[in-house]
């Protein structure tokens, strides 16, 4: 599943546990760009891509799309 990458003004509030994640990773500092950005997630709902990183069903970003591995029928099954 393809969502799009939307900007905006305002900066997106990135949970505590998910910062210390991605900065155990040291990737943080590359994906601080991502704050000012949303998707519409099938899951959660409008977030912020840098919860995206995290999730079990991310695939990939490719230019300005992020690549998921959601069903949201499977989940019921």
């Amino acid at each position: 599943m393809e969502i799009s990458v939307r900007k905006t003004e305002k900066k997106w509030k990135i949970n505590r546990e998910v910062a210390k994640r991605l900065r155990d990773l040291k990737i943080y500092g590359r994906v601080k760009f991502m704050i000012k950005e949303v998707v519409s997630c099938p899951k959660e709902g409008d977030i912020s891509p840098i919860n995206c990183l995290i999730c079990p069903y991310y695939l990939r970003r490719v230019k300005g799309k992020i690549y998921c591995n959601y069903n949201k029928q499977a989940e019921y099954k």
